[in-house]
Formats: C-alpha cells, sequence, structure tokens
C-alpha cells in the first residue's frame, strides 16, 4: 500500500476522519496530553533562563504556536 502525499489527500475524507475520532476515548487522551505539553511549553517560556537565551525563546515559541495550530484544528471539527 502506498502512502498518500499531503496534497493527494481529499479534505473531506480527513475532516470525516478526525470527526470521528473526536469521540474516541484514546485520541481524547491524546488532546489532554497535547493541552498539559501547551501548558508545559507556556512555563518554560515564562522561565527566565529562556527568556534571556533568544534561541530557546525561539524554539519554545514555535513549539507553542505547533501545538495551539494543532489544537484549534481538532477544536473546530
Amino acid at each position: 500500500m502506498r502512502r498518500k502525499k499531503y496534497h493527494q489527500v481529499n479534505a473531506q475524507e480527513a475532516i470525516n476522519a478526525l470527526t470521528f475520532l473526536k469521540k474516541e476515548p484514546h485520541f481524547k487522551k491524546y488532546i489532554e496530553v497535547r493541552e498539559a505539553m501547551r501548558e508545559e511549553t507556556i512555563r518554560e517560556l515564562q522561565n527566565r533562563k529562556n527568556i534571556e537565551n533568544q534561541n530557546l525563546h525561539f524554539h519554545f515559541t514555535g513549539k507553542l504556536e505547533a501545538i495551539d495550530e494543532e489544537l484549534d484544528n481538532f477544536y473546530n471539527l
């Protein structure tokens, strides 16, 4: 079986699959884990060491942005 590339995936199929997954207990646990990771990332951004180190600050800012985007996609289904 060949894997589909991102541009080959039918958007409606992906939405239907995620809508179905939202009801699954394991998927709900995954969302809880991602929310916890988001909170930990916010705490890391508030850490003085990470504020003073520009590379770490950009790293955690990017990580937070990625998690937020992922969660927004799940919540908007």
